[in-house]
């Protein structure tokens, strides 16, 4: 008899959607070794993103609002 002690809690842990951006962000740190920090962040409206998880230099920036236009070419420009 297979042990499936856990296996729902495992499966849920594998496609649960803040978990699966963490593990972008971290694997994009892997991937790319030239950046400091990566942030996955969802539109909020036209002008605004909100910053759902990061990692690096800009893992303090989770929960925070930025607006668009400082994004540019995939960097926060200076604020």
């Amino acid at each position: 008899m297979i042990d499936r002690t856990g296996l729902a809690d495992d499966i849920r842990r594998a496609v649960d959607p803040l978990l699966l951006m963490r593990r972008v962000a971290d694997e994009a740190m892997i991937l790319l070794e030239a950046i400091d920090g990566v942030f996955v962040g969802f539109a909020e409206d036209a002008e605004w993103l909100r910053l759902e998880c990061g990692s690096g230099t800009l893992k303090h920036e989770t929960g925070n609002r930025i607006p668009r236009g400082e994004v540019s070419w995939g960097r926060l420009s200076d604020r």
